[in-house]
């Protein structure tokens, strides 16, 4: 990253093209259908790996009861999938599906029902989903580094051609353990479409806009879910190796243009001293905006000399650091921090503010992430359609990202955060009792609460994003950032079991979810507010900040 002086430069190049010029439209357009990819991969399970009703084969004139210990007739009962009683001379006979098992839909419409994996073995069919988070995990810190390394544009080409080849596999998965490995590269290369669809609009527009993409990136992921739920609803009654090669399709659809059209970054190209390929894009965005060419080549002017003086500085300082000088760190000048010190993730867990900001936010995002992909998975187990109710599950993001945006700008990031993740915790916890506690009949009402929670959920994630990285200093930011991006993927990994549990305990994933909601909004109150606020440059400006003494220094002995 360059000098905040370089950045104004760029923010004006940018200005002098025209803000939303067709260049930066079609860069933003490009990019952000990378979306339909990152999406259908990551929920493709709800479809493929959708567990249906099972009862046992060869029953078909056998009664069904919930209730074996008062049976008075002759004859053969079964409970559930695996539990057959025979009732003979007034005796109970417990057996097993020996026939094996039938679905109220094609046994290869899921690989849930082509491989039998319920009742007993009904925990494996969460393995596939467990790994593509672990992958997240992964693909998290490997790419996003190596995009910084390599640049923006090679990552995105290498992580959809990564993505698209894996997902064809997938298609013809001979096991569920192929399907799972598959499951985990999936995963890490989501990651890399990932980032390149949340960094590179923002890298296309100056800093004033950058808000607006904000809510594009918010607004733009639930539509392509509810592609995605289309694709899943016309295929619901073919092989789910079918759907996957469709969701293959799609990635294909989506790589072609982004092939020919995607440019790297002008920000990135400045930062890395790549001034020559930078003329190249800046010719081509001038005759696509139809730009004045005397006052954008008096911005890139600026930009160049600045981006080739600051790295050759940074050269320098390599060869010095090489040679075991003394003198500033190599990656102070790149960064502009001056005389500030470089600091590590180390020193996260030395300082009490960020300690105790870290360990937080860390709570806070495995609270999020369990719930938000909880909530997903088990809404195929909701009261209704399980298409519709995707869809309810799914669009909350479009609305939630709105009014999340006006809130967090009109009252600030903590009383909207705490705020949305109150009425996850509450409409959650409701649910949950009405669903332990009341029956059948309330079901409609177990569905609503779940939806509403969910709406707070997405609402809070979004604000999540926004406010995390505010609350670290320049030199740790991407630390902070990644760090609670890593407690997601942890959460993200124990949701899949919640189907699990909900098997056995329906009410408890809920329940579960409401009360480390609740406790998250009071965790978030020990956070001080950004609003307003410059972004921090160092540990001292933050230390600076009012706020709960339990996060603040409680001796002025030295950081």
């Amino acid at each position: 990253m360059l000098k905040a002086s370089i950045s104004q430069h760029i923010d004006g190049l940018f200005e002098a093209l025209g803000v939303w010029g067709t260049y930066q439209v079609l860069q933003i357009i490009i990019v952000e259908s990378l979306a339909l990819s990152a999406s259908h991969e990551l929920f493709s399970i709800l479809y493929i790996g959708y567990q249906p009703p099972v009862r046992c084969k060869g029953l078909e004139n056998v009664s069904m009861t919930d209730d074996f210990n008062n049976l008075t007739d002759y004859g053969t009962f079964y409970k559930s999938c695996n539990d057959v009683v025979d009732v003979v001379n007034g005796s109970h006979v417990t057996g097993s599906c020996s026939r094996g098992y039938e679905y109220n839909q094609p046994k290869q419409a899921t690989f849930v029902s082509e491989w039998d994996l319920v009742c007993g073995r009904s925990y494996q069919a969460q393995l596939p989903q467990m790994l593509l988070i672990g992958g997240q995990l992964f693909g998290a810190s490997f790419f996003t580094s190596m995009a910084d390394r390599f640049g923006r544009r090679k990552i995105c080409f290498l992580s959809q051609l990564g993505l698209l080849l894996i997902s064809v596999g997938t298609a013809f998965s001979p096991s569920l353990i192929v399907l799972a490995t598959l499951r985990f590269f999936t995963g890490s290369f989501q990651q890399g479409v990932v980032m390149s669809f949340s960094v590179i609009p923002l890298e296309v527009m100056p800093t004033k806009n950058r808000a607006l993409c904000f809510l594009i990136i918010g607004t733009f992921w639930p539509i392509c879910l509810q592609v995605l739920n289309g694709i899943g609803y016309a295929f619901r009654f073919t092989s789910w190796r079918h759907m996957q090669l469709s969701i293959s399709g799609v990635i294909l659809l989506v790589f072609i243009p982004n092939l020919i059209f995607l440019k790297e970054t002008l920000r990135w190209l400045f930062a890395n001293g790549r001034t020559e390929d930078a003329k190249e894009i800046i010719k081509k965005a001038i005759r696509m905006n139809k730009a004045p060419e005397t006052e954008v080549w008096e911005q890139a002017t600026r930009c160049i000399a600045e981006s080739e003086r600051s790295w050759q500085r940074a050269q320098k300082e390599t060869e010095l650091s090489a040679l075991g000088s003394p003198g500033t760190a190599v990656g102070l000048s790149l960064n502009g921090y001056g005389s500030e010190k470089p600091l590590s993730i180390i020193d996260i867990f030395k300082i009490p503010r960020l300690r105790c900001t870290a360990l937080i936010m860390f709570f806070v995002w495995i609270v999020n992430a369990l719930t938000h992909f909880g909530l997903v998975l088990t809404s195929a187990k909701l009261a209704g359609n399980r298409f519709i109710n995707y869809i309810l599950v799914s669009m909350d993001m479009l609305p939630a990202s709105f009014i999340a945006y006006f809130i967090l700008i009109r009252f600030g990031r903590k009383p909207a955060c705490c705020s949305f993740h109150a009425i996850v915790g509450v409409c959650l916890v409701v649910a949950a009792l009405v669903q332990g506690f009341g029956g059948q009949e309330f079901s409609t009402i177990v569905t609503v609460f779940t939806i509403l929670g969910k709406f707070g959920n997405s609402a809070s994630f979004v604000i999540l994003f926004l406010y995390t990285p505010e609350l670290y200093p320049t030199n740790l930011r991407s630390f902070g950032l990644g760090f609670a991006s890593s407690a997601s993927r942890l959460g993200g990994m124990l949701a899949p079991f919640s189907n699990l549990v909900m098997d056995y305990i329906p009410w408890a994933p809920g329940t579960v979810y409401g009360i480390c909601s609740l406790l998250a909004c009071l965790l978030i109150m020990l956070l001080p507010e950004t609003l307003n606020r410059q972004l921090p440059q160092t540990v001292e400006e933050i230390n600076a900040w009012n706020g709960p003494s339990i996060c603040r220094r409680k001796t002025s002995e030295s950081e």
